[in-house]
């Protein structure tokens, strides 16, 4: 099987990269392109290279992800969130291909503390989820054969995160303010990109019965502030340097600032149990083993007790 992996640095991206250059998928055959690539493929161009890479699927990982920045270059945003999945879901059903797309808990906007199904109404509350769901809402009306995975929280042992933030910050302070009123799913992108290659292993790729959008993260639920303290004792257990002895907890609205943020993030995962039988570990577990290959150790290393 051909695989055609778009980004290779963020959170989910590289994760399929390190996990596609090993022998841990033999019977997959990987290419990738980097954002970068990305940026340089305009028009027909973007067509033009898909033909030559010939996949039977497309996972885009690429995204703008920067919640924050989509307020004010929204338009940015939208290239890579909308008109990136509307011009891959067009080539995928031209010509019979499988497209796997990652969305997000954004779509939905926050209310109430009960799970989102994937048939919750959507009603994004920033440009970020506008974005999103607008590719969500192209590739649903292609008519390709398509996979939508909505994660949440997304972090990874690289680059720029939750938990490389708060590692950072803890290192520098002695003090932290972290809000305690939102409640989601920490998910790591390994795991998200794992599962997906092991979708990949059980299906058929010319049946359609179980095509559609899926929620994708780690079991059980936190607050950012719970997240926050969890990060802060296993980064001690394994010795990493922290100064912060105190972290408070700190409301949406004391936290402030111009983006509009969901105060429920519960993803309910029982239609991606049910058909594939697959279930990300606990987000506790995963945490666990992003701080071990944060210090060195192999992501699947058992760790300090």
């Amino acid at each position: 099987m051909k695989l055609l992996v778009l980004g290779k640095r963020g959170n989910v991206s590289k994760s399929f990269h390190d996990l596609l250059s090993g022998p841990a998928f033999p019977t997959f055959d990987a290419d990738f392109l980097s954002s970068q690539d990305l940026s340089a493929l305009a028009g027909d161009r973007l067509d033009d290279a898909l033909d030559q890479k010939r996949p039977d699927v497309i996972i885009n990982g690429a995204a703008y992800t920067n919640v924050a920045g989509a307020e004010t270059h929204f338009e940015e945003a939208l290239r890579l969130n909308a008109e990136l999945p509307r011009r891959l879901a067009r080539w995928c059903a031209l010509r019979d291909k499988l497209l796997i797309h990652f969305s997000t808990d954004y779509v939905y906007d926050g209310q109430g503390d009960a799970a989102w199904t994937e048939d919750s109404p959507v009603n994004p509350l920033n440009c970020y989820g506008e974005s999103k769901l607008q590719g969500d809402l192209f590739i649903q009306a292609s008519g390709c054969r398509h996979f939508i995975f909505r994660v949440s929280w997304i972090y990874s042992p690289h680059g720029s995160n939750f938990v490389t933030t708060m590692l950072r910050l803890g290192a520098e302070r002695e003090t932290l303010q972290v809000v305690d009123d939102q409640v989601g799913s920490p998910t790591l992108g390994y795991d998200v990109a794992l599962a997906t290659l092991r979708i990949l292993g059980k299906i058929d790729l010319h049946d359609s019965s179980a095509v559609g959008t899926y929620h994708m993260t780690n079991e059980g639920f936190t607050s950012w502030h719970g997240f926050a303290l969890a990060i802060f004792a296993e980064a001690r257990k394994r010795g990493l340097p922290l100064r912060v002895q105190t972290v408070a907890p700190l409301s949406t609205e004391q936290f402030g600032g111009a983006v509009r943020r969901p105060k429920n993030s519960r993803l309910s995962k029982q239609k991606l149990g049910r058909t594939f039988d697959v279930q990300l570990p606990a987000w506790e577990d995963a945490l666990r083993r992003c701080l071990n290959a944060i210090v060195g150790l192999p992501i699947d290393a058992e760790g300090p007790p």
